[in-house]
């Protein structure tokens, strides 16, 4: 339960899109309670701690891009392996590692531009226990969770991926498969980005 929240001293509510992120809501419904177009992409970040003015600097200047591009990697190699499922393969050690392979041949290959923060908030809260009784953080102080939404035009992000996979086509050592399992799971990014 919060103790208090970003908005609180001027009679504000938490509003919903955080209540979204702290329950790990869907990308799609994040975007659409920031009103934000279909095609828009975005990120969320957070942390946790007693000090919000370490948590914004924790997250603002080192975790974003680096969350970001973990984000990225994790859904190209999730692609991977439901292109290959789908393709039949069926050993999940070889399913893995070339997901991994490819992951990695799409975001070194990947630069990103026009990255923005959408916006940030914070809330302060108690944590509780099973029963709902509040549980103070370590040091017994009231704990901070400081939320960050970064994003980017759906278009402008196609832009990036088809550049990244025009870098994989001209410069990458890899098998012919591996490249042509890239170019497709940058084909269903760019539609999951429409």
């Amino acid at each position: 339960e919060f103790t208090d929240w970003q908005s609180a001293s001027v009679g504000g509510n938490v509003p919903e899109w955080v209540q979204a992120v702290l329950e790990a809501d869907s990308e799609d419904s994040v975007r659409s309670l920031l009103k934000k177009p279909k095609g828009y992409r975005i990120w969320t970040m957070d942390n946790q701690g007693e000090k919000l003015d370490a948590l914004k600097t924790l997250t603002d200047n080192f975790d974003i891009q680096a969350r970001v591009a973990s984000s990225i990697s994790q859904n190209v190699a999730q692609e991977a392996e439901r292109i290959q499922k789908a393709e039949g393969a069926t050993n999940e050690a070889a399913i893995t590692e070339q997901a991994a392979v490819v992951a990695s041949m799409v975001t070194t290959n990947l630069t990103l531009n026009g990255l923005e923060r959408v916006t940030s908030y914070w809330t302060k809260y108690y944590m509780a226990d099973k029963k709902g009784n509040p549980v103070a953080g370590e040091s017994g102080k009231e704990r901070y969770h400081y939320i960050v939404v970064m994003g980017m035009e759906g278009a402008r992000f196609n832009e990036q991926l088809d550049a990244a996979m025009k870098k994989i086509s001209e410069n990458s050592s890899e098998d012919e498969y591996l490249r042509k399992l890239s170019s497709a799971v940058i084909t269903e990014l760019k539609l999951s980005a429409e």
